[in-house]
Formats: C-alpha cells, sequence, structure tokens
C-alpha cells in the first residue's frame, strides 16, 4: 500500500513487467471521483500528468492502472525529516516550471480545457526518468471540463469551492 487519500486507496503493483500505481475505488462517492478521474486521465498525455495505463469499471473491482512515481508526492520530499530526494533551489525552479507546464496544457485543451480543482504538493507526484526528477500532476478526483464559453475560475455553478482551501 502506497497510500489512502480522500477517494480511494493507492497500492503498488507489477504490470507489464512494470512497477505501476494501482488506484481503487470502493464505495459509491468513491466511485463517483472514479468516472470523473478516468475521463480526465484517459484525455491526456503530458509529461508532466501523471499516465493512465487501463481501468477495471466493473464492480467489484473498480480501479485505475497509472504510472508509478518512485518517490511520491513532492509533499513527502519537501517535508520528510531525512530527505531521500537531494534537492536545491535549481530543483524547485525546474519543478515549478514542468508543473506549470502540465497546468497550461490542461487549460489549453481543445475543445474543452480541464481545471485541476485541487492542485497542491500532495497531488503532484515526482518520477525519475532519465537521471531527472521530474514532476507528475495527479489525482483528477475534483477536475472539471470546462465548455468553450464557460469562465475559468474555481468556483462551481453552485457557488462553492473546491479544492484544498490552504492551497486555493
Amino acid at each position: 500500500m502506497l497510500g489512502k487519500g480522500s477517494f480511494g486507496v493507492v497500492l503498488r503493483a507489477k504490470w507489464r513487467q512494470m512497477d505501476v500505481a494501482i488506484k481503487v475505488f470502493q464505495t459509491e462517492q468513491e466511485h463517483a471521483a472514479f468516472l470523473v478521474e478516468l475521463r480526465q486521465l484517459s484525455r491526456v498525455e503530458h509529461e508532466n500528468i501523471i499516465k493512465l495505463y487501463g481501468a477495471s469499471t466493473q464492480p467489484p473491482s473498480i480501479f485505475l492502472v497509472m504510472e508509478y512515481a518512485e518517490n511520491g508526492s513532492l509533499y513527502k520530499v519537501l517535508h520528510q525529516m531525512k530527505a531521500h530526494v537531494p534537492y536545491n533551489s535549481g530543483h524547485a525552479i525546474s519543478w515549478v516550471l514542468q508543473c506549470a507546464k502540465g497546468v497550461n496544457y490542461l487549460h489549453c485543451m481543445k475543445p474543452k480545457a480541464i481545471i485541476h480543482r485541487d492542485l497542491k504538493p500532495a497531488n503532484i507526484l515526482v518520477a525519475v526518468t532519465e537521471d531527472a526528477l521530474v514532476p507528475k500532476i495527479a489525482d483528477f478526483g475534483l477536475a472539471k471540463v470546462l465548455e468553450p464559453t464557460e469562465p475559468r475560475n474555481l468556483v462551481t455553478r453552485e457557488g462553492s469551492a473546491m479544492g484544498t482551501p490552504s492551497y486555493m
């Protein structure tokens, strides 16, 4: 088990001879988030967004098969007592720029943009590719697709804000 969030449990597994993360959804509320995340992740392909490899949509086994990020979340990298991942201000600037590229990709998608609505260090995973640390935007359970004419803000039509308040 890698972790447990508000929408499911994440497990590490082997699939086609590679490490993957399996996000398992169990409750009815989690099933709704599963459908949102499946729809959003199946539309995207960007180096700074976690990859979706597959999904099981039939109960009782509802899960997503996703890219495994060996360093866990950016929150863990930044806040653990003994850093397993050495980083400096140059890394931080690079990570911010890479995250901005991922967000820009989502916001510029045609015909319908995606707004993540819960972007925070816990939802940014850190993977290693070709000896570089690469941030990957993950957890699209609160994401929203915008119609081309819809305003791009963080407030739903019902008027309630979405996401984690301290990061909004």
